[in-house]
């Protein structure tokens, strides 16, 4: 039996170490193929909020704790937020490591460990060996029907919404495969019996620190948490006559472990003017329920299937998994700025009724060929997503590479220039520079600038010479600006007259201006960098 075991074990460890090999392998491709004069940046999917993650990193390995936003311009008091990546920031400044090195090596690190717990998860309610891998295979590798709508130039949800999709969140970031890891281990820690290594005391603090770990990694699965554990809880009141004590208290302290942190984040970001500015466009609503449909496809027609068998079979784990789906679902479309988000950790309960489905009602009706073809048809669309992947990285995308005299610029910045300068850039260039350099933009980000749509259209006419030098001048004055980036994504848009600057230092393409403050200020007569040089 320990040999069973040990050996069902290796094979677990084997797919995960296959998923997340895969996942980085387009990363690997980018990096060795990059051309003398490009700079892989690290960032394939998801790249704008890939460049915002190492932002946040880059604070840390400045030594701080206290998170800014970066791509906007305010001064503002830090606060206790995105801990995670201001501490891989920490980690980063200690090993001597590049920030996107340490961002994939903790990528691959928790995606090894999501996997893992994820099949602890599926042994707990998955009978049989065979069931238990069929599901772990749709866990580690299964998406929806997204490359059956790309032709029509469209993405469903397998393929613009990472969270959904177990594989898609081994590729972006480290920090989703964290967060459905640690809402793994609160599940079993509430719901699985009771075992020699960890029961009593032992369960209970390491229940109270997967709950607050997860909520400082993922604060908004606090909602998950609280509604499905409710709801079960309540199922087995009904069901079984009797208030099930151990598990209520086991849910009880995992909530009450995470509510310091929830009520933290609450304050913070409805006192805090510009925290509350940042959240208030940070909006990610569903969908509408077929782009959902879409994005699952297959896998949500194998669950089905899997739970009716599961019910008529009197199977009570099944009832969990099903009440798991049923409130995300109605959890995508409540009242919440970030509905979508709340699809993390929705494809578990998926992938463990299909793997139920295809080995108790597609394998004895159709047999183990066609039962094969369907789980690899689960696939396609993360086939579909890797060779996108890989070809962005052919193409040389400008998002993923920056251009040599780019590189060199950003290092000069990051030596010669404090991080808490404003730097006036492009909206591409706007992205990078906190990643890269650590000075503050006017624009950079879609959600983390404030009045970002204002803020880009007027970096845009800055750039593109639309500004009069007074319009120009109070641009720069009304923003904070220190400095003003000029390299080839700028001459992309236009060609600004640079009134009140003086060019700080060229490096190729780029060109790095200071404002003169006293021109700012009608200290000195306003002219352009032009007419000085």
């Amino acid at each position: 039996m320990i040999a069973d075991r040990s050996n069902e074990w290796r094979w677990a460890l084997a797919v995960a170490v296959l998923a997340v090999g895969l996942s980085t392998a387009p990363y690997i491709y980018a990096s060795v193929t990059a051309p003398p004069d490009l700079r892989f940046s690290g960032l394939l999917a998801n790249v704008g909020d890939g460049y915002s993650y190492l932002a946040k990193m880059a604070q840390g390995a400045r030594g701080e704790w206290l998170f800014h936003l970066p791509f906007t311009p305010e001064p503002h008091a830090g606060g206790l937020l995105f801990t995670f990546y201001l501490a891989l920031g920490h980690m980063a400044q200690i090993v001597g490591l590049p920030l996107a090195l340490v961002f994939h090596l903790a990528r691959i690190a928790t995606g090894l460990a999501c996997l893992l717990v994820g099949y602890a998860f599926i042994a707990h309610f998955a009978d049989g060996v065979a069931q238990r891998r069929i599901a772990f295979l749709l866990l580690a590798f299964s998406s929806g029907l997204g490359w059956l709508v790309v032709p029509t130039g469209g993405l469903s949800t397998d393929l613009r919404i990472p969270e959904s999709i177990t594989f898609y969140s081994l590729i972006v970031n480290p920090h989703f495969p964290l967060a459905l890891a640690l809402l793994l281990l609160v599940f079993l820690g509430v719901l699985a019996p009771p075992v020699e290594r960890f029961g009593g005391v032992k369960r209970a603090v390491l229940l109270g620190v997967a709950s607050f770990a997860l909520v400082s990694v993922q604060p908004f699965v606090f909602i998950t948490l609280g509604a499905v554990l409710g709801p079960y809880l309540a199922w087995r009141w009904l069901r079984e006559r009797r208030f099930p004590r151990l598990q209520a208290a086991r849910a009880a302290l995992a909530l009450a472990a995470a509510t310091p942190v929830v009520l933290y984040d609450a304050w913070l970001l409805t006192t805090h003017p510009v925290m509350w500015a940042w959240t208030a466009q940070n909006l990610t609503p569903s969908p509408p329920p077929w782009d959902y449909l879409l994005g699952y496809g297959l896998i949500l027609a194998l669950a089905t299937l899997g739970a009716i068998r599961g019910l008529r079979q009197g199977d009570a784990r099944t009832h969990f998994l099903i009440i798991w789906v049923v409130v995300t679902a109605l959890l995508l479309y409540a009242p919440f700025a970030l509905q979508r988000r709340l699809s993390l950790g929705l494809h578990v309960p998926l992938a463990v009724l299909a793997g139920r489905g295809v080995s108790g009602a597609v394998t004895p009706r159709l047999g183990r060929r066609w039962a094969a073809v369907l789980v690899g048809a689960t696939m396609l669309t993360n086939a579909l997503l890797l060779l996108t992947l890989f070809a962005g990285a052919a193409r040389r995308d400008a998002q993923v590479y920056l251009g040599r005299d780019e590189w060199a610029a950003l290092g000069w910045l990051r030596e010669h220039v404090p991080a808490e300068a404003v730097v006036l850039a492009g909206p591409e260039s706007g992205l990078f520079i906190p990643a890269q350099a650590g000075q503050r933009v006017v624009y950079g980000h879609p959600f983390e600038t404030v009045n970002a749509a204002a803020r880009r259209a007027q970096v845009e006419a800055y750039f593109a010479g639309r500004l009069e030098a007074a319009a120009q001048v109070a641009l720069l004055r009304q923003e904070g600006v220190d400095w003003v980036w000029l390299g080839p994504r700028e001459r992309t848009l236009g060609a600004p007259s640079l009134a009140c600057l003086s060019p700080a230092t060229a490096i190729g393409a780029v060109i790095l201006y200071r404002v003169d403050a006293r021109c700012l200020t009608g200290e000195v007569e306003q002219q352009t960098a032009g007419d000085r040089h």
